[in-house]
């Protein structure tokens, strides 16, 4: 049974824009592990919040609810998009949320993506062009592997993410030390 998010959780005080947000956000399930550790918190949005709105509010529920507690809280967050996003829209307003995402989970990650280019070939069809290295082939399935599912399983929208590599373009550092060896 989903409930309202302040319904399951009155006490929490948040920023002003972060609470108008919240209020209309439904709680689908809050569980715990059996150390009693870990909590995750699944919710439930017609309208994309940012990933820096779903880290503060995890430290906000951490400090505010169970300060003393040696609590780690994980908020997995879904969103039933309305009609008007399709992937490439998607990505032009929750890009810096998907760069942020992949910067917690990991700085290798992140800058693969960062660096990469972005290019729709159909509607549902993305085109991810990296810089040709080792790390970048051992790591690309990885970046496809989290931008599917934060695109499919959280957005609810289908993508195909299609990676190639470009050969790494001659930098001026780098024809310079040639040179000089």
């Amino acid at each position: 049974m989903h409930k309202l998010f302040f319904e399951v959780f009155p006490t929490l005080e948040l920023p002003s824009g972060l609470q108008s947000l919240m209020s209309e956000v439904l709680v689908t399930k809050v569980s715990t592990n059996q150390a009693k550790d870990r909590l995750r918190i699944y919710l439930l949005s017609t309208r994309l919040i940012q990933k820096a709105n779903i880290f503060l509010l995890e430290r906000t529920v951490k400090d505010q609810l169970f300060p003393r507690n040696n609590l780690v809280v994980k908020i997995i967050e879904k969103f039933t998009l309305s009609g008007q996003y399709n992937p490439k829209k998607l990505l032009d307003v929750y890009k810096d949320s998907i760069l942020e995402e992949f910067r917690a989970y990991s700085l290798l990650e992140y800058n693969l993506l960062r660096c990469a280019k972005i290019e729709f070939i159909q509607e549902h069809k993305m085109r991810l062009v990296m810089e040709e290295s080792v790390i970048a082939m051992q790591k690309a399935d990885e970046v496809v592997r989290i931008l599917e599912k934060i695109v499919c399983e959280r957005c609810g929208l289908d993508l195909t993410v299609q990676v190639e590599y470009e050969k790494p373009k001659e930098s001026k550092y780098r024809k310079d030390s040639d040179l000089r060896i």
